[in-house]
């Protein structure tokens, strides 16, 4: 008997039915489908929904046998589209879509020509193996950073940043910032821009704001950038953290969120050697410190974060001085602070393609090699058998917030006040009128409010005004069967109120 649900988790009733056991999960995770068994050890699932993706077209295939090989578990396809990029494209993956944006139709490296760069723009459906053409670009860009922002609760919009592109006739990094609204499928240019030209960094959203790391300028100022870069997605105006560096300038790296901090690996130096530390940001402390190296050093790597672990795939590594393709794929333990090596290559994946994380499993995505106009796909289950998490139960009655995060969320829109970009609030920054605000969350005295201090006054602050209207508030009437008008004195009441109306409308009557 086998059992599955939105977790994509597939569950096996053991041999005595007195416990269930994981037997495998699902590449794509749904609600309300079938489970049909072709074997006894082989079931398919069909149809359903996902939570973020609609209905689920794919048939899937699952062996659940307990000697299977994991990395059969995986599948490959391509799409046909009319896109001229072969490289560079700025890629984003929001739920289960895949937005490809500009690039490069050249398939040599460095051919840098107003022909080669391209301003188009398609969206790939993962969940139904198909593409769409969007709007074009408003420039041609190759080799920025693409990233999706939540503006509210139900409102995303992607952001491309920097790159590199034609400013007149001269090839340059640039500084512009284009929005993309996926809902209306519109382009907009933002008012403001990047404070230096940035082009082949990575871009990462955390706490509901955009953080730029590495990358150089090229052209005539060509120069390794060591700042980080913060912005809120608004018409506030980028900014890099004061007194913030990077330990190792790089440009051409892999860049990952993970347990609220950001790792750098691989990419090139000022001597254009392949960096070899592994420098790690953390975010709530603006700090730096190194952990450990992977196994391959390499250039143009893909670094996603998928469950509690990192995953490094492809770009290029140092042979006898010659750069190669590295198609090993390898896994970061933070908690051991170690690489292992997942494997040695991966069939069906060049060390060319791109790689995101996508619900836990690995989705690896690029340019076919020799046929124009194909994409091609290869979604992997890395771990297939990791215990399920425990989650809270779903409500389907009243969408209450729960409280911490409510007042979280506040918080964070309390910390948009922090101008000098320095993780906190000080009193000049919030004003005379939160003077008050600012001595209940100053919690260590130091002058400052960081966003868990704020976040703590505003929690305990909404759960008190909620209390109170609970009971009633004070100087008003509660809101028990006391204060409620007395029925029976009601009643007495409707007569005479019906006599009086009966009485006027018979004056009306001719």
């Amino acid at each position: 008997l086998y059992y599955t649900g939105g977790s994509g988790i597939v569950y096996r009733l053991n041999a005595d039915q007195t416990d269930w056991e994981v037997a495998d999960r699902l590449l794509f995770p749904r609600m309300f489908l079938r489970l049909l068994p072709l074997s006894e050890q082989r079931l398919i699932a069909l149809g359903g929904t996902s939570m973020n993706a609609g209905r689920i077209g794919i048939v899937e295939s699952l062996r659940v046998d307990s000697g299977k090989n994991k990395f059969s578990k995986q599948v490959s396809w391509s799409v046909k589209y009319d896109g001229q990029a072969k490289q560079s494209q700025m890629l984003v993956l929001n739920g289960l879509k895949l937005y490809a944006f500009g690039g490069n139709n050249s398939r040599a490296p460095h051919n840098f020509t107003k022909e080669t760069l391209v301003d188009e723009a398609f969206v790939f459906d993962i969940a139904r193996q198909t593409v769409e053409k969007l709007p074009s670009l408003p420039q041609a860009v190759q080799s920025g950073s693409a990233v999706s922002l939540s503006q509210t609760s139900e409102h995303e919009s992607i952001f491309v940043t920097g790159g590199m592109g034609f400013e007149g006739n001269e090839f340059a990094s640039l500084k512009e910032i284009f929005r993309f609204d996926p809902e209306s499928q519109s382009w907009s240019k933002s008012p403001v821009q990047l404070p230096k030209a940035r082009s082949m960094f990575h871009a990462a959203t955390y706490e509901n704001a955009i953080w730029c790391f590495g990358g150089s300028i090229v052209g005539k100022d060509r120069e390794l950038l060591k700042t980080v870069v913060h912005w809120w997605g608004d018409d506030s105006k980028p900014a890099p953290l004061p007194d913030v560096s990077l330990p190792t300038p790089r440009r051409s790296f892999g860049g990952a969120v993970l347990n609220d901090q950001y790792y750098l690996v691989g990419g090139l130096t000022n001597s254009s050697k392949i960096a070899e530390t592994v420098d790690v940001f953390d975010f709530k402390e603006r700090t730096w410190k190194t952990t450990a190296a992977p196994k391959t050093q390499r250039v143009f790597p893909s670094l996603v974060a998928a469950g509690d672990k990192l995953y490094l795939f492809g770009g290029f590594t140092n042979v006898d001085g010659h750069f190669s393709p590295a198609g090993s794929l390898e896994m970061y333990d933070s908690q051991a602070d170690e690489w292992t090596v997942v494997a040695a290559e991966l069939a069906g994946v060049d060390p060319s393609m791109s790689m995101f994380a996508m619900n836990g499993r690995l989705l690896f995505y690029g340019i076919d090699k020799k046929e124009d106009g194909l994409a091609r796909f290869v979604l992997l289950d890395p771990a297939p058998e990791t215990p399920p998490e425990q989650v809270a139960s779903m409500s389907f009655g009243s969408r209450r917030r729960d409280p911490a995060q409510q007042a979280k969320q506040e918080a964070m829109s309390l910390m948009r006040k922090d101008t000098d970009k320095d993780g906190k609030l000080s009193s000049a920054e919030l004003g005379e009128r939160m003077a008050d605000f600012v001595k209940k969350a100053d919690q260590n005295g130091d002058g400052f409010v960081t966003v868990e201090e704020a976040a703590a006054v505003i929690e305990n602050e909404n759960r008190s005004e909620a209390s109170e209207n609970r009971q009633g508030r004070p100087g008003q009437p509660s809101r028990d069967k006391s204060n409620k008008p007395d029925e029976k004195k009601q009643d007495e009441k409707r007569p005479a109120e019906k006599k009086t109306k009966q009485e006027s409308a018979d004056k009306k009557k001719p």
